[in-house]
């Protein structure tokens, strides 16, 4: 699990970093859903 966090902290700097304002939502939603499959287990 520890390696899944750290590849997920890598995803979430990158998409902050490469962010397209027309696309935030989306990319805001797909974050979001993968926080919760991660911290619901």
């Amino acid at each position: 699990m520890r390696f899944v966090e750290s590849f997920v902290s890598a995803a979430v700097v990158l998409l902050l970093e490469l962010q397209d304002y027309s696309q935030k939502n989306r990319k805001q939603a797909f974050l979001m859903a993968i926080f919760c499959s991660i911290y619901n287990e």
